[in-house]
C-alpha cells in the first residue's frame, strides 16, 4: 500500500486511505498513526500531519483541527499542545499570539492598570530612584516620603483595603501576605477633571473648583448671590442653568434652593470635562472652567514640569491683577498658597523643597476667574 494507505486484511485488491486526524508516511502499512498532540490533519490519504499555528494548540492525537487560545491566553509558537495564561495585568482575544497590557488607571496613579503592582496604591513613588514602585519593593526608612510614615519607625500600609499603622520592622512580613506600603487609594482620581478630587467632590460631573464669591466653599454646591454667580452659568435675567438628574435645566434663581435640596447642582451637566472636550456645549464661555493642562493654561505657564526643588510660574498675561496661588496634592489638600498683590512679567517662584515626590496641581485666581489647573509632577531632588 502507497504511503497515506493502509490495508488491514489479506487478499485485498485495494488499498484504503487514511481518514482524517491520521497518516501513514511509509508503504505496506496495516494501520495508520494518529496525527500526534500539536499537529492536525483534516484531510484523508496525508502522509503527514501539519502543525498547529500560532494562537492554536492540540492537546491530544487524532485531531483534524486545532483549537483556538481561549481567551486570556496566548500561544506565539506553532505545533503547540497547549496556551500559555496572560500575565496579570493584561488580556487576550480568543486566537492570540500575544496578549495586551490593560491600558486604563483606575486608581489614577498614572500608571496603567496592568503594570499596577499596588492596584490602589501608588505605584508612581520611587522616591530611591531604583526604577521600582516603593509601594511594592519598599526602600531604606529614611527614604520612604513622609506621607507614608505614621509614627517613629512607623509606616501605613494597605492590608485587606483597610490602611493600618506598623512598625517598620514588620513590613516584610505584610508585604509577604499581599499588603502594600504605604496607605490605600493614595492616589485619587478626578474622573470630570474639574481639579478636585472624587473623594473631595461635592458636584460629581459639575464644576467644584469655581468659587466666585471666595467663601472656600464650591458654589456648585454652595450657590453665592446671583450677583456672585458665573456668567456661563446664566440662562437669563434672573435665571441660572442647573444639572438636574444628568439633565441641563434653565430655572429662575428663586427656585434654586429647592432644586438643590433634591440633589441638583448650580451650573451645567458636565461643564467641567476632561481631553480638552467640554461635555456642556456652548457653556465654555469663560476660562474659570477648569480643563486640566499639563504645564499651561490660556494666561498662566508653569515650567520646569517636572520639577524637583523649585516651579517657576509666569503670570504675565494677567499683569495688574491680584491672583492668589493655590498648590494641593492629589487628595486636594492644600499645602501651599501665595497671594500676589499685582501679578507682573517676573515669573513667580514656588519653593518645591519641603514637597514629597509625587503628582500636584497648581491653580490660578485672578480676581473673580479661576483658571484651569495644571499638573506637577515633582520629582526627588
Amino acid at each position: 500500500c502507497p504511503a497515506g494507505t493502509y490495508n488491514p486484511n489479506p487478499g485485498q485488491t485495494v488499498c484504503t486511505s487514511c481518514p482524517p486526524g491520521s497518516y501513514s508516511s511509509t508503504t505496506g502499512n496495516v494501520a495508520c498513526q494518529n496525527c500526534p498532540a500539536g499537529t492536525y490533519n483534516p484531510n484523508p490519504g496525508q502522509t503527514a500531519c501539519t502543525v498547529c499555528p500560532p494562537g492554536t494548540f492540540s492537546s491530544t492525537t487524532g485531531n483534524v483541527a486545532c483549537q483556538n487560545c481561549p481567551a486570556n491566553t496566548y500561544n506565539p509558537s506553532s505545533g503547540q499542545t497547549a496556551c500559555l495564561a496572560c500575565p496579570s495585568g493584561s488580556s487576550s482575544n480568543p486566537g492570540s499570539t500575544e496578549c495586551t497590557v490593560n491600558s486604563s488607571d483606575s486608581d489614577c496613579d498614572g500608571i496603567a492598570d496592568g503594570l499596577d503592582k499596588c492596584a490602589g496604591g501608588n505605584d508612581a513613588v520611587d522616591n530611591n530612584n531604583d526604577g521600582l514602585p516603593d509601594c511594592k519593593y519598599p526602600p531604606a526608612y529614611n527614604q520612604i516620603i513622609s506621607a507614608w510614615k505614621c509614627g517613629n519607625n512607623k509606616v501605613y500600609v494597605c492590608h485587606s483595603g483597610n490602611t493600618i499603622c506598623i512598625n517598620k520592622s514588620a513590613l516584610a512580613a505584610h508585604m509577604a501576605h499581599g499588603d502594600f506600603l504605604g496607605p490605600c487609594g493614595n492616589v485619587s482620581c478626578d474622573n470630570d477633571c474639574d481639579g478636585v478630587v472624587n473623594s473631595l467632590d461635592k458636584c460629581a460631573g459639575g464644576n467644584d473648583a469655581v468659587d466666585n464669591n471666595n467663601d472656600g466653599l464650591p458654589d456648585c454646591k454652595y450657590p453665592p448671590v446671583y450677583s456672585q454667580i458665573k456668567s456661563s452659568w446664566k440662562c437669563g435675567n434672573n435665571k441660572v442653568y442647573i444639572c438636574h438628574s444628568g439633565t441641563t435645566m434653565c430655572i429662575n434663581y428663586s427656585n434654586l434652593a429647592s432644586h438643590m435640596a433634591h440633589g441638583d447642582y448650580l451650573g451645567p451637566c458636565g461643564n467641567a470635562s476632561c481631553n480638552n472636550e467640554n461635555e456642556a456645549g456652548d457653556f465654555n464661555n469663560d476660562r474659570s472652567d477648569a480643563q486640566l493642562s499639563s504645564v499651561e493654561t490660556d494666561d498662566a505657564t508653569l515650567y520646569p514640569n517636572p520639577a524637583t526643588g523649585e516651579v517657576w510660574l509666569d503670570l504675565s498675561s494677567l499683569e495688574g491683577l491680584a491672583c492668589t496661588v493655590r498648590l494641593t496634592d492629589v487628595r486636594g489638600v492644600l499645602v501651599q498658597q501665595v497671594p500676589v498683590a499685582a501679578a507682573g512679567f517676573e515669573p513667580l517662584r514656588l519653593d518645591l523643597s519641603g514637597l514629597s515626590v509625587g503628582l500636584y496641581f497648581v491653580q490660578v485666581q485672578a480676581d473673580n476667574q479661576v483658571l484651569k489647573p495644571m499638573k506637577l509632577v515633582v520629582e526627588k531632588n
